[in-house]
């Protein structure tokens, strides 16, 4: 694996916003459920500490069930993001563009490495725990 995911980028929600967003949500959602599709550029960058303060925040809402599902490459999965989305039930969908040779044009990693095993991978290993789904998203072009 090609990167750690441990890293925070700088471009991540900051938690007055995330909070502002969850009641918000909470408060226009009558129906007491909502389902969160966390996804753009690539989500997992923001690292775990900020998917543990969105289920920190969502417990806070009494009578409001929240389903999170993420959109993800994989390339930065490991196991205790594994372990906290399956504790969690976060649901996860993969983009992954097609056989490998068509994949890696489109999501090579930054120094051309191919990307492809490790995303079927981590596909296989969330599929495994019932929180990956049967799909993925993908890429089409010439």
């Amino acid at each position: 694996m090609q990167n750690s995911g441990d890293e925070k980028h700088n471009n991540t929600m900051d938690e007055t916003t995330l909070n502002n967003l969850i009641l918000k949500l909470a408060q226009w959602k009558k129906s007491g459920e909502s389902h969160i599709i966390w996804h753009g550029g690539e989500p997992l960058l923001a690292g775990i500490d900020f998917f543990k303060k969105i289920v920190e925040l969502q417990a806070l809402i009494k009578n409001h069930i929240f389903e999170n599902s993420i959109q993800t490459n994989g390339t930065l999965l490991n196991y205790e993001y594994l372990d906290f989305f399956e504790r969690h039930n976060f649901k996860l969908g993969f983009s992954l563009d097609g056989c490998k040779t068509s994949h890696d044009l489109n999501r090579p990693y930054k120094d051309g490495l191919s990307s492809f095993e490790d995303t079927l991978k981590w596909m296989q290993e969330a599929r495994a725990r019932k929180i990956g789904g049967k799909g993925a998203i993908c890429v089409l072009n010439n």
